[in-house]
C-alpha cells in the first residue's frame, strides 16, 4: 500500500477489501489528528494505543503509538498479524466492553469502536496497559475516545 507517495503497509492483496483499502490509503497528513490522539492515550494511561481495522482473526494497524515498553501490543502501523502473533490476542478475539487481561502476560486491554459523525465504520481505538496496572473506568476511556476521536466509542 502506498499513501502520499510513501510504503505504508505490505498487505496481501486476499486480505483487502473495499473499507481496508478506504483507511490504508488514506492521506497520511489526515492522519495527524488521529496519530496525535493515540500519542495522547498512550502517554496519559501510561501504555499504548492504536487504531485499527479488526477483521475475524487478523488486525489491520492502521496507527500506533507506545509510550511504556511493558505495554507494546507486538504491532506497529502498517502490520497485519493474526491476533495469537500480537500480545493482545484474547482483547481481540473478545471484542468486550471491558478491559480484557492476556492470561501469559497480564496487558489489559480496551477496543473501543469508532466510527464517523456521518456512522461510517472507522475501526477501533485500543488502549493498552501494562500488567499489574490499575485499570481506569472503561465508560470514562470509552467516552475520552468518543469526545477526541469525534466519533461514537
Amino acid at each position: 500500500m502506498i499513501s502520499d507517495g510513501l510504503s505504508i503497509a505490505s498487505v496481501p492483496s486476499a486480505l483487502l477489501d473495499e473499507e481496508k483499502l478506504t483507511l490504508l490509503a488514506a492521506p497520511r497528513s489526515s492522519m495527524a489528528r488521529n496519530l496525535d490522539l493515540l500519542r495522547r492515550l498512550a502517554q496519559g494511561y501510561g501504555g499504548a494505543a492504536f487504531w485499527a481495522i479488526v477483521d475475524e482473526s487478523r488486525i489491520f494497524c492502521l496507527h500506533a503509538a507506545v509510550a511504556q515498553a511493558d505495554a507494546d501490543p507486538g504491532f506497529k502501523a502498517g502490520a497485519t498479524p493474526l491476533f495469537e502473533e500480537t500480545r493482545i490476542a484474547a482483547a481481540l478475539r473478545a471484542r468486550s466492553d471491558e478491559f480484557v487481561r492476556e492470561p501469559a502476560t497480564g496487558l489489559a486491554s480496551l477496543v473501543v469502536p469508532v466510527a464517523s459523525p456521518r456512522g461510517h465504520d472507522l475501526g477501533v481505538i485500543g488502549v493498552v496497559l501494562p500488567a499489574g496496572r490499575v485499570l481506569p473506568d472503561t465508560a470514562a476511556l470509552r467516552r475520552e475516545v468518543g469526545t477526541l476521536y469525534g466519533a461514537s466509542g
